[in-house]
C-alpha cells in the first residue's frame, strides 16, 4: 500500500517508515497522520515484520505540527468551539500515540534530525531511539502558547524522570544530541552518516530474535510501569508458560546445545 506523505519499505523483517515532507522538515500534515495510523496497524498486522523503524526524510526527523496552517487558520478569522478542537485532538494526532501502544513489536527511531514538539512526541513512542550527531530535540510546546497533546507529558517522564521531563515542557528548551544521549532520552549517537547503518543492525538483531519471547518482553515491561510487582509477576509467570511451549524455545535450547546461532520463527 502506498502512503501520502510517507514512504514504507519492508525488508528482511524490519518495516521502515520514512515521514516526506522534506520541505516543511516533515511536518505532521493530516494525510500523514492518517498514513502513520494506517501503517502501524499494516505492521502489526504483517507477521512478517518483526521491527519497525520510523525516521524522516532529508535533514529533519519531523518538526511537530504545521504551525503555517495554525497561522493561516487564525488568520482567517475562524472560530472554533472547544468541543471541537478536542475532537480534532483526539480523532486527529492522538490516534498516532494510541496506535503505537498498540503495536507490540519493536520500535526505533532514527532521529536525523529536528525532532521538536509533535515530533519530539513521535520520537518519545519509540522503544528505542537512536540519534545523528546533527540531531535536535525539543518539547517546544509552550514557545507556541500551547501544552503537550500528544503524548509528551506521558512518554517524557517516563524516559528522562520527572524532574528533567519538567524543565523541558515548561522551558520549550531545545537539546543537541550529546545532551539527549546524557540525560538518557537516546540510547546512542552517532556520524550523521552511519545512523541509518547502525539502526539497521540493530534492527536485524532484533528481527532475528525470538520474536515471540520478544513482543511478550515489550508487553511486560510496559505493564511493568502501568502495575504493581505482583501483577507484573503474575504476567510474567503465563508468559513463561506459552514461551516454554514455543518452538522458538525448543530451537534455542537446541542451538545452545549444539554451539549453533539459532534460527527462530516467532511460534
Amino acid at each position: 500500500m502506498e502512503y501520502k506523505d510517507l514512504i514504507f519499505e519492508k525488508q528482511d523483517g524490519i518495516a521502515t517508515v520514512i515521514l516526506n515532507r522534506p520541505e516543511r522538515l516533515n511536518a505532521l500534515s493530516a494525510d500523514m497522520q492518517d498514513g502513520l495510523v494506517s501503517v502501524i496497524q499494516e505492521i502489526q498486522m504483517d507477521p512478517e515484520i518483526k521491527v519497525m523503524v520510523l525516521t524522516g526524510a532529508g535533514r529533519g526527523f519531523c518538526s511537530g505540527g504545521d504551525v503555517r496552517r495554525m497561522g493561516e487558520t487564525q488568520s482567517s478569522g475562524q472560530d472554533r468551539h472547544p468541543f471541537d478542537l478536542r475532537e480534532g485532538y483526539r480523532f486527529g494526532i492522538q490516534r498516532i500515540p494510541r496506535a503505537m501502544s498498540k503495536l507490540d513489536k519493536p520500535t526505533i527511531a532514527a532521529v536525523n534530525g529536528a525532532a521538536v514538539g509533535a515530533g519530539c512526541d513521535l520520537a518519545l513512542m519509540c522503544d528505542i531511539r537512536i540519534a545523528s550527531d546533527a540531531a535536535r530535540f525539543g518539547e517546544t510546546y509552550v514557545r507556541v502558547g500551547l501544552n503537550p497533546g500528544n503524548g509528551g507529558t506521558y512518554f517524557l517522564p517516563r524516559i528522562v524522570g520527572i524532574q528533567k521531563a519538567c524543565e523541558l515542557l515548561f522551558t520549550g528548551d531545545i537539546i543537541d544530541a550529546q545532551e539527549a544521549l546524557r540525560i538518557g532520552l537516546v540510547s546512542k549517537v552517532v556520524p550523521a552518516e552511519e545512523l541509518m547503518t547502525v539502526t539497521r543492525e540493530l534492527a536485524l538483531k532484533i528481527a532475528k530474535g525470538a520474536t515471540l519471547a520478544i513482543r511478550m518482553t515489550k508487553h511486560a515491561l510496559y505493564q511493568g510501569l502501568q502495575t504493581d510487582l505482583d501483577a507484573n509477576l503474575e504476567l510474567l509467570a503465563y508468559m513463561q508458560e506459552v514461551a516454554t511451549l514455543s518452538e522458538d524455545h525448543r530451537e534455542g535450547v537446541r542451538a545452545f546445545a549444539e554451539k549453533r546461532e539459532a534460527q527462530f520463527k516467532g511460534r
